[in-house]
C-alpha cells in the first residue's frame, strides 16, 4: 500500500474483526464525534487513531475501497458493508507501517480539542516575540482570530524582560522537542513564522511524500509538546502560560454529559428517562458511553457480575464484540441477558483492559 490512509484503514478493519462495517473504521479515522464512533474507539482500543485522517472524503473512501478490493487486500464479508482483511492485506499493512511508522506521540482522541488551540497560540506567540524583539511592532498576525490575538497580547505584556522571554521561549521549545527526531521537530519549527520568513505549509513540507502521513506526524509533534508542557509546567513556564486554561475536556458526547450529571445525583435509569423525556434506548446509549469512559460506575443494578464476566469471557473466546454472536452463546448456556446488558458488560470490560 502506497497511501498512508489505506494502511491505517486496513489495520483498523483488521482490529474490528468484522464486528463493524468498513464505515466504522472510516468514521473513526475522520474523527466523527458520534456516540457510536467513540464507543467503538474505546471498545476496540483504537482511541489513538481517532481523527488521524480528518479530510478523507466520502468519494475518496469509496475509491479506496474499490482499489483495496481490486488488489485483494480486503474482500466482502457475509453482510453488506462488512469486509475482511486478506493475508495479502495483513502483509501489506506490515509493509505499510515500515514505510509510514505511526507517530508514537499521536493520540487523536486525547488531544483532539487542546492541540489545535495550543498550536494556534504558539504560532502567534513566536511571531509576536520575533517581530517585536526586532523592533517591528507592525505585522500581519498569523492568526486572524480576535480571541487568540487578545490572549497572546496579554501573554506577551505580562513579561517585563522581552529579551529574556524570547530566550526562554526558544529554550523551552528546544527542550520540549528534544526527545523527538530531527525530522519530527522540523515539522513544527518549519511552520513557525518570524521576522526572518514565513512558515511553510504541510503541503510544502510534504514535497513528494504522503501529505496525510506528514500531517499526522506533525500533529503527533504538537500532541507530544502539549502533553510535555502539561505534565511539567514548572519546567516550561512560558509555554505553560499559553496552555494553562486548556483543561481536560469530557470524552462524552454533550447529551451523555447531561445524563451523567443526573446519574451522579443519584437518579435511577427510569428517573432519567422520565426527567430528560428521551427514549429508553437513547438513555441506554448514554449509560454505555458512561460505562466505557467514567470511573466509579459498575451499574450492578442493571447488569449482574455473572453476566459481566461471562460476556467478557465469550467475547475473548470467540474473538468478537458483535452483540448477536455473544447473545447466541449466552442463550446456548441458558444465561439470560439483554442486548443492553451485553453492551454495558463490554463497555465495562473494555475499560478495564485499557
Amino acid at each position: 500500500m502506497e497511501k498512508f490512509r489505506q494502511v491505517l484503514f486496513v489495520h483498523l478493519l483488521s482490529k474490528l474483526h468484522q464486528d463493524r462495517t468498513a464505515r466504522s473504521a472510516y468514521h473513526l479515522l475522520k474523527g466523527k464525534r458520534s456516540a457510536q464512533t467513540i464507543q467503538d474507539a474505546r471498545l476496540y482500543q483504537m482511541l489513538e487513531y481517532f481523527g488521524a485522517v480528518p479530510a478523507w472524503s466520502d468519494e475518496v473512501f469509496e475509491r479506496d475501497i474499490f482499489e483495496l478490493e481490486a488488489k485483494n487486500y480486503i474482500e466482502k464479508g457475509r453482510e453488506e458493508g462488512f469486509y475482511t482483511v486478506t493475508p495479502a492485506g495483513n502483509r501489506a499493512v506490515q509493509a505499510g507501517f515500515n514505510m509510514f511508522p505511526f507517530s508514537r506521540s499521536f493520540h487523536g482522541f486525547h488531544f483532539k480539542d487542546d492541540a489545535p488551540i495550543f498550536w494556534e497560540r504558539l504560532q502567534l506567540a513566536v511571531q509576536t516575540v520575533s517581530f517585536i524583539t526586532a523592533g517591528n511592532t507592525s505585522f500581519v498576525p498569523i492568526s486572524s482570530k480576535f480571541e487568540v490575538q487578545q490572549q497572546i497580547r496579554k501573554w506577551y505584556y505580562r513579561y517585563d524582560d522581552k529579551l529574556q522571554l524570547s530566550r526562554s521561549l526558544l529554550q523551552e521549545l528546544y527542550t520540549g522537542l528534544a526527545e523527538l527526531s530531527d525530522k519530527e521537530a522540523c515539522l513544527l519549527t518549519s511552520q513557525l513564522t518570524g521576522r526572518d520568513g514565513v512558515g511553510l505549509t504541510i503541503r510544502q513540507l510534504s514535497r513528494q511524500q504522503d501529505e496525510e502521513y506528514i500531517r499526522t506526524l506533525f500533529w503527533g509533534v504538537v500532541h507530544h509538546l502539549t502533553a510535555t508542557v502539561k505534565s511539567s509546567p514548572e519546567q516550561f513556564p512560558v509555554l505553560h502560560a499559553l496552555s494553562y486554561d486548556l483543561t481536560e475536556r469530557s470524552t462524552l458526547t454533550y447529551t451523555a454529559q447531561k445524563t451523567l450529571l443526573l446519574l451522579e445525583q443519584g437518579y435511577s435509569f427510569s428517573d432519567i428517562v422520565q426527567f430528560r423525556k428521551l427514549k429508553p434506548s437513547t438513555i441506554e446509549d448514554h449509560f454505555v458511553e458512561i460505562a466505557g469512559a467514567v470511573e466509579g460506575f459498575r451499574f450492578n443494578e442493571l447488569v449482574s457480575e455473572q453476566v459481566k464476566q461471562k460476556v467478557v469471557q465469550v467475547s475473548k473466546q470467540e474473538n468478537t464484540k458483535r452483540l448477536k454472536l455473544i447473545k447466541m452463546s449466552l442463550d446456548a448456556e441458558q444465561i439470560e441477558a439483554t442486548y443492553f446488558e451485553i453492551r454495558l458488560a463490554l463497555a465495562l470490560g473494555g475499560k478495564e483492559e485499557l
